[in-house]
């Protein structure tokens, strides 16, 4: 909106532009009425005025809040075991190879690190199966605690058969595996507004060994 002034023959004219091809014409004094107007009318409603805008305020935080959250799709997971990993120096280097992290070994071919055994004390591989489709952005809804899924991989339907990212996604009912440190089976594992019961931890089962290679974290 603008305000111009101008001169006419009959003096002052105010024009308020609206819109472009859309203004309104008035004098000098009739201007100042509607500003009175205009002015009486809002003190009038200052406290209606300002409890309305609090509450858009408050709906915008909480749409934003809503927007940043990590949630999940539609598809339900349900959980398919907890297992119990060891890692020692032989499988780490396994791992180093298969994950094809070379530079993690040191001159004679090992992990050139030390394994601290207090940070694996807690070591589980989660395995899981949507209910449906998977959606890659599922993995940032998912944790327990501070802790947060890590060296994920993807399964078909069976659980035999290593997929990809994208494969995992066009497959009905793929699984999900994902190792979690620290996990407390007496602490449900959030899977966005869903909750999963972790059931006691038991070996690795012997179609997972060929696809669990974990790696310390830097």
């Amino acid at each position: 909106m603008r305000v111009l002034l101008s001169k006419t023959q009959k003096g002052l004219n105010i024009e308020i532009r609206l819109a472009p091809n859309h203004s309104i014409f008035m004098s000098p004094e009739n201007a100042r009425d509607l500003a009175e107007d205009i002015l009486a009318i809002l003190l009038a409603n200052a406290a209606e005025l300002e409890e309305k805008t609090e509450e858009l305020q408050i709906q915008a935080k909480t749409a934003q809040d809503e927007s940043s959250s990590p949630r999940l799709t539609a598809y339900p997971y349900r959980l398919i075991g907890g297992y119990k990993i060891r890692p020692t120096r032989a499988s780490v280097n396994e791992a180093i190879h298969y994950h094809k992290q070379d530079f993690l070994l040191n001159e004679q071919g090992e992990f050139k690190e030390r394994l601290r055994r207090a940070d694996l004390e807690g070591l589980v591989l989660v395995e899981t199966q949507v209910m449906g489709y998977f959606v890659p952005d599922d993995l940032d809804a998912m944790s327990q605690g501070d802790q947060v899924p890590y060296l994920e991989y993807f399964l078909d339907a069976s659980g035999r058969k290593i997929l990809t990212v994208k494969e995992a996604s066009e497959t009905v009912n793929p699984r999900v595996c994902f190792f979690l440190h620290f996990a407390d089976i007496n602490q449900p594992l959030k899977m966005g507004s869903q909750y999963l019961t972790l059931t006691p931890f038991k070996r690795l089962p012997k179609r997972l060994k060929p696809f669990t290679h974990y790696l310390p974290v830097d």
